[in-house]
């Protein structure tokens, strides 16, 4: 079975990080004395763990784009450890810089799995279609293409459609003609997206719930 990173590239699954991979390398990073990650990345940047979402970027970072190592131990300390770290956004890296200057490379987007979105039931998640999704005049799916690309972190066509299991072609006529609604509501209810934010009217970018 062939193996795609999150950089849209074949790999090796060997060369995919588990949850096991990261903690052990976010451990050697504290037992280091390191305390900060940076992530260098040109936008969002989401990780999953068993199809739910464990890291987001524009929630998790501070302005600077630095997160602890110690709130990534605490996420990864709970997770299956046997589980891949998946991402479907490309071109990042978390890097660690220690009081020596030394850079040290935590994972980046070569070292974990694209993630794919995941069909859903619109019946076990009608809370949250109902409250996130249908509780404007306008839903998601009428924010303009450029804006759900930034939200999401994905630039282009040709990245996006992996991601959904679409053809190119189909997802660039979602630029003059919306976001689908039915790709709206699985990017929602996956990223747990905020409609107010998507539609420019909020400054909470995400809303964070089990589900």
């Amino acid at each position: 079975m062939t193996t795609i990173n999150a950089n849209n590239r074949k790999c090796n699954r060997e060369r995919i990080a588990s949850v096991y991979d990261v903690y052990q390398r976010l451990l050697e990073l504290q037992a280091k004395k390191v305390d900060l990650l940076h992530l260098e990345s040109s936008g969002t940047v989401m990780m999953f763990v068993a199809n739910k979402m464990v890291f987001n970027s524009a929630l998790d970072c501070d302005s600077d784009n630095l997160i602890s190592v110690s709130s990534m131990i605490n996420t990864f300390q709970f997770l299956d450890g046997g589980e891949a770290v998946k991402s479907f956004n490309h071109g990042w890296s978390l890097v660690a810089v220690s009081n020596s200057e030394k850079r040290y490379l935590a994972v980046d987007a070569s070292k974990v799995e694209l993630f794919k979105m995941p069909k859903i039931s619109f019946e076990r998640h009608k809370e949250h279609l109902l409250y996130h999704v249908n509780s404007h005049d306008e839903d998601i799916s009428s924010c303009p293409f450029e804006l759900f690309c930034e939200t999401v972190g994905i630039n282009t066509a040709a990245d996006l459609a992996p991601v959904f299991d679409f053809d190119k072609a189909s997802v660039r006529k979602w630029k003059s003609n919306g976001i689908p609604l039915a790709i709206a509501v699985r990017t929602s209810v996956i990223t747990q997206m905020n409609v107010d934010y998507v539609l420019g009217e909020s400054k909470q970018p995400f809303v964070r719930e089990q589900y």
